[in-house]
This record gives structure tokens, C-alpha cells and sequence, in this order.
């Protein structure tokens, strides 16, 4: 049964058969599939792969400075107030939503 795509004789045998408008337009439309081809491929790439935190594990926060007052009335610093909030976390919190939850 004969096969209906050209041969590989043929296929090297195009550039020799179009003229030179045809050869632009070849070119332009093979550079604008490859290229849609590496950006879709991209952005499939990216847009399915996240970087997700293992289950369990420890949190470390760092902080730079040392906290003078843990009571969370004397708070003057960024350190202070993530121990305060750290140590002194309330019963209740809110979620994205606005609805009050277990903190």
C-alpha cells in the first residue's frame, strides 16, 4: 500500500520547489509553531507544578534582633510582637472568608 506523505527524498527536495515568497512564508509559520510550541509547554509546565510544603516537619521563623519585653502591653519591636503573637495566640482567629474560627 503506498503511503500518502512524501518521501525523505522529497521533504529535502521543498526548498528547491517553493519560490522565494513561499520560503518566507514557510519559515514564518515553522518559527511560529515551534515557538508556540515552547510557550505552551512553558506555561503547561509552570502552571501544574507548585512547590508544596511536605506534611509535617518543624517551622522555623527567624527574626533579626533579640526581644526585650514578652508581655504583649510593653510590645516595641517586630520581634516582640511575633513572640507576643507566637506565645499569647488567641482561642478564636478569622479565615479568609471573614467567619470566626479555632485559631
Amino acid at each position: 500500500m503506498k503511503s500518502k506523505w512524501p518521501s525523505k527524498a522529497q521533504w529535502r527536495q521543498l526548498l528547491k520547489v517553493l519560490n522565494k515568497k513561499e520560503k518566507i512564508i514557510f519559515f514564518i509559520f515553522l518559527f511560529s509553531a515551534i515557538a508556540s510550541f515552547f510557550v505552551l509547554s512553558f506555561s503547561l509546565y509552570f502552571k501544574n507544578t507548585k512547590i508544596v510544603p511536605a506534611e509535617g516537619g518543624i517551622f522555623i521563623e527567624g527574626v533579626k534582633g533579640s526581644p526585650r519585653f514578652i508581655n504583649p502591653i510593653y510590645v516595641s519591636s517586630d520581634v516582640d510582637r511575633d513572640l507576643t503573637e507566637l506565645i499569647y495566640s488567641g482561642l478564636l482567629g478569622y479565615n479568609q472568608k471573614g467567619k470566626i474560627v479555632p485559631d
